[in-house]
């Protein structure tokens, strides 16, 4: 099959619209090109010659002294004739499969869709969606992406390189090739530490393989460049606000520009999403509706979650009402009106846990972190998470583990800081602050006191690092710098342990991070301290603890 992929690339990769067309010539229209994708797809040599032959003319072998030796080795693969080898056993791996969820009700987009079709078909190796934010990027490259999956058999990989957040968590292009090449069944120990021998590695893994990258959220090329491979067999679909440029010039991507969604889709959407009985007894009313959303998919979910699960009954005319109410606003204030439609309809818990939730700056919460910062109990504070994510205004991101859309962040801010006092919001944060050093200390007493690392611990280390640098930098801001020291205290055991949960390297960075953050708290052993933790992490891992102090 390699073989084929090969003759394919060397006649300059045609799509297979064009492969299945000229195909159909010899078999004179007997083919259809489900066939072919399929035959591509698969890792196995197919049983009937007939297709394969009809490959080989579509792809200029056009007599059969050409022909000749693809039949040989055909019979002798089908007959058993010829093994694996254990060459090609060493180069099976688990095919990644990491798309994350498409939206459920996705509605329309189908001439961006066949634009993407289109592209992909003509060989464009790399593609980049951009747009203004809610207008539905990840969305429509999630679907198009989920369609296609059938073409990428070696696996599917996704990054979110979270450029646009507001907690300051934008990914590395070397953070990102860690990821992409622990996707591809890299060990840590054969991960570089560089940015380039990184990039080297990873279109080494990905030469001659069919792997869809989706890089979600990216904000200049230079994020991009060290994760596009060195194959035309590999596709990139890039989503970004803006600032592509450079890669359209110079790595031949295509740019996609993604505007709000026609009248008719953007209806369409309303009624999939509040019903079509509704929208039918509301037709004006709809349209309006639809009009004062922007047509911004991200808009017009939040105004239609609000009257699908609203307790008290609200026609679509009380919400074209409610937005009519401020005059003259831009867009970014029609989408603040929308979200206080929705804010509105919570109850006054649901509204204090929404508008403190606002000040989190990591990447992503739990419920035990939500129990902490609302100062409740946790089935108090998984009700009240729940009843968000019916609204619509956080979002799940895996079981437990939640985040804000960044509209949705900035606007939960600004509600809190309008209405909550400086003491509501400083305790809040304190108590958040508190969870996660009393959370440190009991993970790390239960990693250096067992020889086994419990894998679920050691997951947690990695995905909590990010929003531990968040909380500290929040806690000095607020003055807190005993605290906060506390934090960066109890970071020295997540540092040095999380070297079994991810590549060193990307460690360090993060170390570093740390070390910029105890110089600036003021207490007399933070530099010894800082230091301290990026010596434990230059030792090798199998050093203890005990040796290390």
């Amino acid at each position: 099959m390699e073989a084929m992929h090969e003759l394919r690339i060397s006649v300059g990769n045609p799509s297979l619209r064009d492969l299945t067309a000229q195909a159909n010539r010899w078999k004179r229209g007997s083919l259809p090109r489900s066939t072919l994708s399929a035959m591509l797809t698969r890792s196995t040599v197919p049983q009937r010659w007939p297709i394969i032959e009809a490959y080989l003319r579509a792809c200029g072998l056009d007599n059969d002294q050409a022909i000749k030796p693809w039949r040989r080795a055909w019979e002798q693969i089908t007959h058993g004739k010829i093994a694996h080898s254990p060459a090609l056993a060493s180069r099976e791996f688990l095919a990644p499969r990491q798309l994350p969820i498409g939206v459920s009700s996705f509605i329309g987009r189908n001439h961006e869709l066949d634009q993407l079709d289109a592209l992909a078909d003509g060989g464009y190796p790399v593609m980049v969606i951009q747009g203004m934010p809610g207008v539905g990027k990840s969305a429509l490259a999630l679907h198009w992406a989920h369609r296609r999956t059938n073409e990428f058999s070696d696996g599917q990989i996704f990054i979110n390189l979270g450029s646009h957040s507001s907690r300051g968590a934008r990914l590395s292009a070397t953070e990102a090739l860690g990821q992409a090449l622990r996707a591809l069944n890299v060990p840590d120990e054969r991960i570089p530490a560089g940015q380039d021998e990184r990039a080297a590695l990873f279109r080494t893994h990905l030469a001659n393989r069919r792997v869809l990258i989706m890089l979600d959220d990216a904000v200049d090329p230079d994020q991009i460049r060290p994760l596009l491979p060195g194959t035309p067999t590999c596709t990139v679909l890039v989503t970004a606000r803006a600032g592509m440029h450079d890669l359209v010039v110079h790595q031949d991507a295509r740019a996609l520009a993604l505007d709000p969604l026609p009248p008719a889709e953007a209806l369409d959407l309303l009624r999939a999403v509040v019903g079509p009985d509704e929208i039918a007894a509301e037709p004006e009313a709809s349209k309006e509706l639809v009009k004062l959303c922007g047509r911004l998919p991200l808009a017009l979910r939040i105004v239609a979650a609000r009257l699908h699960t609203s307790h008290h009954r609200q026609t679509i005319a009380d919400a074209v009402i409610a937005l009519q109410e401020v005059k003259g606003e831009e867009l970014g204030e029609a989408i603040e009106t929308i979200f206080d439609r929705s804010y509105a309809g919570l109850t006054p818990e649901s509204r204090l846990a929404f508008r403190l939730l606002g000040l989190i700056k990591g990447s992503t919460f739990t419920s035990e972190a939500a129990t902490a910062l609302l100062a409740v109990e946790l089935p108090v504070a998984r009700r009240l998470l729940t009843h968000l994510a019916d609204a619509s205004l956080i979002q799940p991101t895996a079981p437990d583990r939640y985040c804000l859309n960044d509209l949705v962040r900035v606007y939960a801010h600004k509600l809190t800081l309008d209405e909550d006092d400086d003491r509501a919001r400083t305790a809040a944060l304190v108590r958040l602050a508190t969870w996660y050093l009393s959370k440190c200390r009991e993970i790390s007493d239960l990693l250096t006191s067992e020889s086994n690392r419990p894998r679920p611990i050691l997951d947690w280390i990695v995905k909590e690092r990010p929003n531990l640098i968040a909380i500290i930098i929040h806690t000095h801001e607020l003055g807190q710098s005993r605290l906060a020291w506390d934090l960066a205290d109890a970071g020295y055991d997540l540092f040095d342990l999380g070297r079994y949960a991810s590549n060193s390297g990307e460690v360090r960075r993060e170390a570093e991070r740390y070390l910029a953050l105890c110089r600036a708290i003021d207490h007399p052993q933070a530099h010894a301290r800082a230091q301290e933790i990026l010596a434990a992490l230059s030792r090798p891992r199998c050093a203890s603890r005990t040796e290390a102090s």
